[in-house]
């Protein structure tokens, strides 16, 4: 699972921290969930004034948010974790019904509920947090 913040990261800012976890992505190393809502999430946030003056950029973002991401249905119910902030609430309501071993996010919401979610094995970290993890040595 990847939230917004983490895929602009990574695929618009190109972040040193998070271009691994593009790379990952596209190698398949990583599954990335996502709903229906989430993409638009997503092209609400291109469509704002930072954003919106690199057209041709926000193309290649949502591109690659439809050639990477297996889109999934909104679990039917919520998580366990209440988020804070209530348009993160589906990330981590996705993130423990798939069972994902990932939340990449730098949403200090998502971040708060860490400890909650790795009860059900799940972590919930920056994106260079999960490329330590990934590459370190098993």
């Amino acid at each position: 699972m990847i939230d917004t913040n983490a895929i602009l990261d990574a695929w618009w800012f190109e972040d040193p921290r998070a271009i691994g976890l593009a790379r990952a992505v596209q190698a398949r190393q990583l599954r990335w969930l996502a709903t229906p809502a989430m993409r638009a999430e997503l092209q609400d946030v291109l469509g704002r004034a930072r954003f919106v003056k690199d057209p041709d950029r926000c193309e290649r973002v949502l591109a690659s948010f439809g050639t990477w991401v297996e889109s999934v249905q909104a679990p039917a119910k919520a998580a366990m974790l209440t988020c804070l902030d209530p348009d993160d609430q589906g990330f981590i309501d996705l993130a423990l019904a798939h069972r994902a071993a990932w939340l990449i996010t730098r949403d200090r919401a998502l971040l708060d509920l860490a400890r909650g979610a790795s009860a059900s094995g799940c972590r919930i970290v920056p994106p260079w947090i999960w490329l330590a993890a990934a590459v370190a040595p098993t």
